[in-house]
C-alpha cells in the first residue's frame, strides 16, 4: 500500500490538506500529480540516520543543497499560487520556498507520522519570513514541525532494514467501578480511552476517580433537546444501568431545566434621581397605570407601553430619546 500511494497510483491527493493555504492550486491527474512531493521524501527518508532525531531546518539545508524541487501542476502554475496573508496577496514565484516547499514537505512528514512511519516532534505554529496568514501567527500549520524520527516501520517500509515486527498490543483493562453514594467513577489510571469518553461528564476527583459535574455536562448544550441527549449518551456509551445516585443526578438535571425564564415583554428603565421627575411618577395616576413594578429609582413596564410613557413625561417637560 505504502509502494502504491508513494507512486502516486492512488486517486487522492493529500496535498488538498497539505497546502490549504494557497489558492488557485488543482488537484488533478490532468497536469501532473503528487509524484514528486513522494520522490523528494524519498530521497530525504534515505539519507536519515536510523537511530536518531533530525531537525527541519537541517532537512530543509539539505534539500535547498541538493536543488529538490516539488510541482504538482509544473513549475509555472506553481508559480500563480497565491497565498493571502495580513498585509496582501503574494505569489509563489517570489516566495517559493516558505509558502510552497517547505509548507508541503513538513506537511508531508505530518502525514508520514498519521501513517506511523516516523515520529515528530512540533511546536506552536509561528512563521520566521514575517508573512502570516490572516489573524495568525504562521503560514501554514505545517510551520510547527521541529524534529523527524523514523519508526521501525518507516525503516522497513523504505528499505532500510530487513524485517519489521510489530510490537505486542497491551490489552487496557476497562473495568469502571461506580460509587453507590456519590455519582463517582473509579478506572485504571492506564484508560486513557475511558479518560476522553467520561470527559464530558466529570471532573477528575483524584488520581483516577471522576466525579460529574454539572459544569461538564451543561457544556456545549444550548438547548434543552442538546442537554437529554447528551444524558441518553452517557446511559449508551458509558453504563446502560449505572447505581442509582447517578440516575438521581440525571433527573434532577432534567427536572430542574428552565426553572428561569426571561420575560422580553417587559422593559426596565431607570429613572434619575430627579425630584420633579420622581414626583411626577409618584402622583401621575397615567404613568402608575403603566407601571408594573418601581423599586428604588427604577421601573417596569410592559414593552407596547413604553411609548405610552415617554409621550405622558415629554408632556410634562422631560425629553425622552428612546
Amino acid at each position: 500500500m505504502f509502494l502504491e500511494k508513494f507512486e502516486d497510483r492512488y486517486y487522492f491527493f493529500i496535498t488538498r490538506i497539505l497546502l490549504s493555504h494557497l489558492k488557485k492550486v488543482r488537484f488533478d491527474h490532468h497536469y501532473g500529480s503528487e509524484k514528486s512531493l513522494f520522490s523528494s521524501l524519498t530521497v530525504i527518508i534515505n539519507e536519515l540516520p536510523k537511530e536518531s532525531w533530525v531537525s527541519m531546518e537541517n532537512i530543509l539545508k539539505f534539500s535547498k543543497y541538493r536543488d529538490l524541487k516539488v510541482h504538482l501542476e509544473y513549475e509555472g502554475k506553481t508559480d500563480n499560487y497565491i497565498f493571502s496573508a495580513q498585509d496582501g496577496e503574494y505569489s509563489c514565484d517570489s516566495h517559493y520556498y516558505p509558502l510552497f516547499f517547505e509548507p508541503v514537505l513538513k506537511g508531508g512528514f505530518f502525514y508520514l507520522a498519521a501513517l506511523g512511519l516516523c515520529e515528530i516532534k512540533y511546536d506552536t505554529p509561528k512563521s520566521e519570513y514575517g508573512i502570516k496568514a490572516k489573524e495568525k501567527e504562521y503560514i501554514s500549520t505545517w510551520d510547527s514541525l521541529k524534529y523527524v524520527k523514523l519508526t521501525p516501520l518507516g525503516k522497513y517500509v523504505f528499505g532500510l532494514s530487513e524485517s519489521y515486527e510489530q510490537k505486542a498490543i497491551k490489552k487496557v483493562t476497562k473495568e469502571l467501578k461506580f460509587d453507590e453514594y456519590k455519582p463517582i467513577i473509579t478506572i485504571a489510571a492506564s484508560d486513557s480511552i475511558t479518560q476522553a469518553k467520561l470527559e464530558p461528564y466529570t471532573d477528575k476527583y483524584d488520581t483516577n476517580r471522576y466525579i460529574l459535574s454539572h459544569t461538564k455536562i451543561f457544556r456545549d448544550c444550548k438547548n434543552t433537546k442538546a442537554l437529554e441527549l447528551k444524558i441518553e449518551a452517557f446511559y449508551k456509551q458509558i453504563e446502560k444501568n449505572p447505581p442509582q445516585v447517578f440516575k438521581d443526578f440525571f433527573d434532577e438535571i432534567k427536572k430542574n431545566q428552565n426553572l428561569l425564564k426571561r420575560d422580553l415583554k417587559q422593559v426596565v428603565i431607570e429613572l434619575n434621581n430627579n425630584k420633579k421627575l420622581l414626583n411626577l411618577f409618584m402622583k401621575n395616576k397615567k404613568l402608575q397605570e403603566l407601571v408594573i413594578k418601581a423599586e428604588g429609582f427604577r421601573i417596569i413596564v410592559l414593552k407596547e407601553n413604553v411609548v405610552k410613557l415617554t409621550k405622558i413625561v415629554k408632556e410634562n417637560g422631560f425629553f425622552v430619546e428612546f
